[in-house]
């Protein structure tokens, strides 16, 4: 089929009988995953015309590549009983320069890769500032009831026109995202030695601080202090702040 590119073959044994074999090319498969592209039909009928779908060995499907191989190519098969497709056991030939598998009964056979595109669970509800031009988006986040069933609303907030959130602090979740809760504590551990950990306590960030710039808390925890905006507040005062927003 396909001038030689896409072929059957049928190990000895496989049929009882002599057989014809139909074969076309379909194209890409009406509602198949994006990761299904281009389809096969193989129709099998035996001497008395009733069609043959499983066989007693091996059959092999072979689709050659003369550019190279594909990027996570992978052969499928349609179900016998539903008619999802399958991701078949595939091996790439190097010499012959073919995607060769094994196919468990005759249908629709198809081309594909191993990397299908997925679709978050929800993306709609986009609103836009019709002045600004903007597009912001929430997502809503499940969590666990907390402590006397009281389960706090999390979400993940995007706008397109925002790059850092909070005036001195990168957002921790990505450009242009933010955490919605009031009150978090996060660190940069790949920043360890440079920059501190931050508080986040009602909408407000808090960062470890001394006389002498940034200092990790753990290493100077009696001369250490917290700063917001141009004040300072005591690390005891803060772990409180933290402790009552948090309950």
């Amino acid at each position: 089929m396909e001038e030689g590119r896409v072929t059957l073959t049928f190990a000895p044994g496989a049929v009882a009988e002599t057989v014809m074999v139909w074969a076309r090319s379909l194209g890409r498969p009406v509602n198949a995953p994006g990761n299904v592209q281009r389809s096969h039909e193989f129709v099998v009928r035996g001497r008395s015309g009733d069609e043959i779908h499983t066989f007693s060995q091996p059959v092999t499907l072979t689709v050659y590549y003369p550019e190279g191989e594909p990027v996570g190519g992978r052969l499928f098969v349609a179900a016998a009983d539903t008619g999802a497709w399958e991701m078949l056991p595939t091996t790439w030939d190097a010499m012959e320069g073919a995607l060769v598998a094994v196919v468990p009964h005759l249908s629709q056979t198809a081309e594909g890769n191993n990397f299908a595109p997925e679709i978050m669970p929800s993306l709609r509800g986009w609103q836009n500032d019709l002045f600004s031009g903007s597009a912001s988006y929430d997502y809503p986040l499940s969590l666990p009831p907390g402590r006397g069933g009281l389960t706090p609303d999390v979400a993940l907030q995007f706008n397109s026109r925002s790059r850092s959130e909070d005036g001195g602090h990168s957002s921790v979740v990505g450009a242009g995202w933010k955490l919605s809760a009031d009150s978090f504590i996060y660190g940069t551990p790949w920043l360890m030695g440079s920059a501190p950990n931050t508080w986040r306590v009602a909408g407000a960030a808090f960062s470890e601080a001394g006389s002498g710039g940034a200092v990790p808390g753990r290493k100077r925890p009696h001369g250490a202090s917290c700063t917001l905006a141009q004040g300072r507040m005591p690390m005891r005062r803060m772990a409180r702040a933290i402790t009552s927003s948090v309950r």
